[in-house]
């Protein structure tokens, strides 16, 4: 799917903002705090539900405004033209889709499957597994239909039993959480498995592309499942239910697991320089998109806050051919105007960001 037409009001510094994106490449560069970054959170809403430099959305709202709207016309080639609307004010969201309200912001989201590069976007290597988790369940939930239900009633399940560690409830309360704990984190693991099965040849294919062959081979990732395979979760839930209950939370679990990223014999976040990490988290989320549009026949959107940074320019024109290869509609923000190499310049649109305001360079 593509982006036809977006509208942006009161969202950051950004008001009464109009746009006809390429299907291609858009390129939008602008000096810093021009408003470029926001432009990208402000498609990270419409696709996620949040931004990625912010989970908290009333933070999102231009000051002396009571709420931001998005607005935008996505082309599938499935249902065809779909008009989506995105509210969010202090009463909270307000969705629709084709005209009709929407209740679920998960359901909305499957509409528009969004990938962000940013400057900090290295931290999927070395960061937090929560970050790796969300790289996983993203993917998932876009290929699997079912796995955003069965991902909500395992995290309720959780919150309950961590809630009867917490407030001191008998053992034979806590313990009637575990076998819907056990099995439900069992159907997240196979889901997880499973995707990483479909992700593996196309993380090779986009490391070989930007990192080289030999580098690209070195490159692996790897599932934990957050408790040990060797045995039942059942069995590992009774056998830490001491530690759990003076922790106050539950430490087995689908909800623990982890993706090692492999590069060059050792963890990435430790073998790879900083511009390594980098170009693998471009191809992690290349490899993602492109594993989407082979399983779903939708490529999603790309969206690349400052494209340039930290790269030299063979890595960099390197990302732009894989990002133009891919088919997918693709959001680039850098602080020049840049030149696209021929092959990316084709159905691209080369837009002016100036005090909130962009424009298109033609």
């Amino acid at each position: 799917m593509t982006i036809e037409r977006l509208s942006i009001e009161g969202f950051r510094n950004i008001h009464g903002l109009r746009l006809h994106p390429s299907r291609r490449i858009n390129l939008i560069w602008g000096a810093n705090a021009a408003g470029k970054t926001s432009f990208l959170e402000a498609l990270d809403c419409l696709g996620r539900g949040r931004s990625f430099r912010s989970h908290l959305a009333r933070q999102l709202v231009r000051r002396g405004e009571e709420a931001f709207v998005l607005s935008a016309r996505i082309l599938d080639e499935g249902p065809g033209a779909v008009d989506l609307g995105m509210e969010r004010s202090t009463r909270g969201w307000r969705l629709r889709v084709k005209g009709e309200k929407v209740e679920s912001l998960r359901e909305f989201a499957r509409l528009l499957p969004t990938q962000v590069l940013h400057p900090e976007s290295h931290e999927l290597v070395h960061g937090p597994s929560q970050l790796r988790r969300e790289y996983i369940d993203w993917g998932v939930f876009h290929v699997e239909q079912a796995y955003g239900a069965l991902w909500q009633r395992y995290h309720r399940v959780v919150k309950q039993r961590n809630r009867a560690l917490r407030t001191g409830m008998s053992e034979s309360v806590i313990r009637a959480w575990d076998p819907q704990l056990a099995e439900l984190a069992e159907r997240l693991h196979v889901s997880r498995e499973r995707y990483l099965r479909h992700l593996d040849p196309h993380v090779y294919a986009y490391a070989a592309r930007l990192m080289g062959e030999r580098a690209g081979a070195t490159l692996s990732l790897e599932l934990k499942s957050g408790w040990n395979r060797h045995g039942p979760l059942g069995t590992g839930l009774a056998q830490t239910l001491a530690t759990d209950r003076e922790r106050g939370f539950t430490s087995l679990g689908a909800h623990r697991a982890n993706m090692l990223v492999r590069y060059q014999g050792g963890a990435a976040g430790e073998t790879a320089s900083r511009g390594e990490q980098k170009l693998i988290v471009g191809v992690l989320r290349l490899a993602q998109l492109a594993c989407l549009k082979a399983q779903t026949g939708r490529p999603g959107i790309l969206l690349v806050d400052d494209v340039g940074a930290e790269l030299d320019e063979e890595n960099f024109l390197r990302l732009l051919e894989g990002i133009h290869e891919l088919g997918a509609q693709a959001f680039l923000t850098a602080t020049t105007h840049l030149e696209l190499p021929g092959s990316c310049a084709t159905d691209s649109k080369v837009f002016h960001v100036k005090h909130g305001q962009i424009s298109e360079v033609l």
